[in-house]
């Protein structure tokens, strides 16, 4: 037997009461402040509506003792303040994928919404037409009236019907398929194609529409694709970070180059570093142009940054720039020589 609550957990009433006070009190503070400091500011956020109505909820659920609905509306109302924290959630990197989320079920709306009125298209003329064929089943005295009975709960109304297309829709379609077949095993049939075209093929369809909508999200996202380039431009640091000191064998805190030709006789640092994009077979003219200050060693922020100028794709502008550059010395060759 169920114990009540303030056995189980004695002074829980006191406890909650004093925390549901606390709260209160603060977000009311919260939005006075507010009001006072930043008032244009907080008329035109559209999620200070849902502060305002947590406070108003507040003080009328402690104010009247008389209320016209149950109390807990008021706090599940509380509720959506929470909802406030999804602002924040695509600035945080570790709630990245709570993020993609959110905004892929936003990008699907529309296609749930094609989904959902071809889906019940569908089942709604399959409801209809077994509503129709399964009348002359059910009032057949032929049939024990316990099958009968089962078979009106099931197709008796066109709702009946329409609600058990949905369940077959949605997995339990084997179990309303034999109680088709107690009346005409024909209807086998029917159920083993209805979930092979609706519940396999269409359905299939749909989370294809739905992954997609996730994929582009994900592609053309700003937030996600910046998180996305400063995780893998944390990712590469922190790798070059870890080559660097075991190239600094000396623990100097600088490499020179034949400091870093010795690390890069390793077969396997090679390999390693062709993955991440960096070609340094050519070591002689890599530590030139990594040795920004020319004084013949490497500093670790050298590597990174240099390495990161490396790993960049050729862009049209800078062959442009590379071909201004080679006309113009032709030019001025030419006009020394003539």
């Amino acid at each position: 037997m169920t114990e009540p609550a303030d056995k189980v957990w004695p002074g829980a009433d006191r406890a909650f009461s004093g925390l549901e006070w606390f709260f209160g009190v603060l977000f009311t503070f919260e939005l006075a402040l507010k009001f006072v400091a930043i008032p244009r500011k907080v008329l035109r956020d559209s999620w200070a509506i849902v502060d305002i109505l947590v406070v108003v909820f507040f003080w009328v659920e402690v104010l009247s003792s008389d209320l016209p609905f149950p109390p807990t509306l008021i706090r599940l109302a509380r509720m959506a303040r929470l909802l406030r924290f999804l602002r924040v959630v695509k600035t945080i990197r570790g709630f990245g994928s709570l993020y993609l989320m959110l905004q892929a079920i936003k990008g699907s709306v529309s296609a749930l919404g094609w989904a959902s009125a071809v889906l019940l298209m569908g089942e709604m003329m399959f409801a209809l037409a077994l509503n129709l064929l399964m009348k002359d089943y059910w009032e057949d005295e032929d049939f024990d009236f316990e099958s009968r009975e089962m078979l009106y709960a099931y197709y008796g109304t066109f709702t009946k019907s329409l609600l058990t297309m949905i369940e077959m829709l949605l997995g339990n379609w084997y179990s309303i398929t034999r109680i088709l077949t107690q009346f005409n095993e024909s209807f086998m049939l029917f159920g083993i194609c209805h979930q092979l075209v609706f519940g396999f093929a269409v359905i299939e369809v749909i989370s294809g529409v739905f992954l997609n909508e996730t994929f582009k999200v994900a592609a053309l996202d700003d937030s996600i694709m910046l998180n996305e380039v400063r995780r893998a431009a944390k990712a590469q640091s922190a790798k070059l970070t870890e080559f660097f000191q075991n190239a600094d064998k000396d623990g100097s805190g600088l490499v020179d180059q034949d400091e870093l030709k010795k690390v890069l006789s390793n077969k396997q640092v090679e390999e390693w570093l062709s993955a991440m994009g960096l070609d340094l077979s050519d070591i002689d003219r890599v530590f030139a142009m990594l040795d920004t200050d020319g004084d013949g060693q490497l500093s670790c922020q050298e590597l990174v940054d240099g390495a990161s100028l490396l790993k960049r794709p050729a862009r049209a502008v800078d062959l442009q720039a590379v071909q201004v550059l080679l006309q113009d010395l032709s030019s001025r060759i030419s006009a020394q020589v003539w």
